[in-house]
């Protein structure tokens, strides 16, 4: 026949356990609802923000269009107009490696 041991616990124990345990329980609930909560803001605001790329992507391409429209507007006599001049003597960086920097004419 065996022994066996067997384990009282007093009823104010029996009540800080049980207190201990619904208040585990009420932490982890509210910390559910805040994870609950911050996934819908953060699904919502990133639906928000993919809308805002959009938007920024569709008026970079109305800019580059419009780039590219008046670049190809650019003319020599054009420049010319706006005080630009042709180099006589332009000055180049040589792809060449050599032993010091140096300019080149």
């Amino acid at each position: 026949m065996q022994k066996v041991k067997v384990i009282s616990i007093e009823e104010s124990s029996r009540r800080y356990i049980f207190l201990a345990l619904v208040g585990i329980m009420a932490f982890s609930a509210m910390t559910y609802v805040y994870g609950i909560n911050s996934i819908a803001k953060n699904t919502a605001l990133r639906a928000g923000l993919e809308e805002q790329v959009g938007e920024a992507g569709n008026e970079l391409s109305k800019l580059e269009f419009q780039y590219i429209s008046l670049k190809s507007k650019v003319t020599l006599q054009l420049a010319e107009q706006y005080g630009f001049k042709e180099a006589k003597n332009p000055i180049y960086v040589s792809r060449s490696a050599g032993t010091a920097l140096t300019w080149n004419r």
